[in-house]
């Protein structure tokens, strides 16, 4: 079972993370037509899927420091399935932020949390285009831009989150 799992492809790992992400669309459309909180939720939904992409760093780096152990080889395994989704789960993670950036463009004038918005935007185009140059053609600079740009793009999340 695991094998199949290490072999999945970006096709085959959207398809499993939006099956099971129907309980979250049909939470959307519940909210009726109150296009302003569907866009407040779907955006909220964008940023959980982007933080589950985001996790991966985590799991690597407790990798990285942990010693050898039986715990550690279950990491491993963990982050060798894991891995498969990041991509598949940032993909499904900017549809959210690009429809809650649709309607917020027109509704929401300039205030600082909409400033903060479009700044972590413009954090998240970069972020984006690296990790396509990353699963393109790895090398230790993309990882390393991909990786700053990562935690460019949490602060920036933080920041639109918290003013």
């Amino acid at each position: 079972m695991l094998k199949i799992l290490y072999r999945l492809n970006f096709r085959q790992a959207v398809l499993i993370v939006s099956i099971l992400s129907l309980p979250l669309l049909f939470l959307l459309y519940r909210l009726g037509f109150d296009t302003y909180r569907a866009a407040l939720w779907a955006g909220r939904i964008g940023a959980i899927y982007l933080m589950l992409a985001f996790i991966l760093y985590l799991f690597l780096y407790a990798i990285s420091h942990l010693p050898k152990s039986s715990g550690r080889q279950k990491l491993v395994t963990f982050t060798r399935i894991y891995i498969r989704f990041h991509s598949s789960l940032a993909a499904i993670g900017s549809l959210f932020i690009v429809w809650h950036l649709a309607f917020m463009l027109s509704q929401v004038s300039m205030t600082p949390t909409g400033i903060a918005g479009y700044v972590t935007v413009l954090a998240l185009l970069p972020l984006l285009v690296t990790g396509y140059m990353r699963g393109r053609k790895s090398s230790g600079l993309r990882r390393r831009m991909h990786r700053y740009m990562a935690f460019l793009f949490i602060g920036a999340v933080l920041i639109h989150v918290f003013v």
